[in-house]
């Protein structure tokens, strides 16, 4: 009776063991509805404003100065971050140069700058406060203000108007093809890809520093 009670117990506790195991493996895999996510028709793209290949955008103020900032693509696709090592007012940069780094938790990212000019000056309250960039990163959330010095010439690979959408569009099935490509397992493409392609915000932190500098490579430079 004694062992029959000890084999009862042992077997019990087994049970719970393992049920508790697959709690939390079920618990430990990311789920799908717990992340907000962005699809074509979610990616803000004012009016009036440039937007260039390495997902900056451009405005040109009436004094012939440019503000330069990152897109929504590339703010949704990063999630939360921080804007550091900014060029310093004064320096004179090339288009296709570094201007800023983007620190993603610890993962970092270059942005280039899609005009050539001098900084005159650096949104410092951009820099402080990072969580601006959650709703828009459009308007007062710009990162460097350019005295351009070859506008005409920089302009004219840069997008504007009806043309910015259809290159948004493409930009994000570009950037779909790249999830897919980094997501064998099952799991992750879960956290990645919905059905119906919308995409995960922040799905670029859940990648190394090699994938990170993989996207840099295929899509801001």
């Amino acid at each position: 009776v004694a062992l029959m009670f000890l084999i009862t117990i042992t077997v019990g506790l087994i049970i719970t063991k393992v049920r508790e195991k697959k709690r939390d493996e079920a618990i430990a895999v990311p789920k799908s509805h717990s992340y907000a996510v962005f699809s074509k028709d979610s990616i803000l793209t004012p009016k009036g404003i440039y937007f260039s290949q390495n997902h900056n955008w451009v405005q040109i103020e009436t004094n012939g100065n440019a503000k330069i900032g990152i897109d929504d693509l590339l703010n949704k696709a990063l999630g939360f971050f921080k804007i550091v090592n900014v060029c310093r007012t004064g320096q004179l940069v090339k288009k296709g140069e570094v201007i800023a780094q983007i620190d993603l938790n610890g993962k970092s990212l270059n942005i280039y700058s899609p005009l050539d000019g001098k900084i005159i000056s650096v949104n410092k309250d951009l820099i402080e406060d990072a969580a601006r960039f959650k709703e828009s990163p459009y308007d007062d959330d710009w990162i460097v203000n350019v005295e351009p010095l070859n506008l005409k010439e920089n302009l004219l690979s840069l997008h504007i108007g009806d043309e910015v959408i259809s290159w948004m569009k493409n930009e994000l099935s570009r950037f779909k093809d790249f999830l897919s490509s980094l997501s064998p397992k099952a799991e992750l493409v879960g956290v990645t890809l919905y059905d119906g392609g919308n995409i995960s915000e922040g799905v670029l932190d859940f990648f190394d520093q090699e994938t990170i500098k993989k996207f840099e490579k295929e899509f801001l430079k």
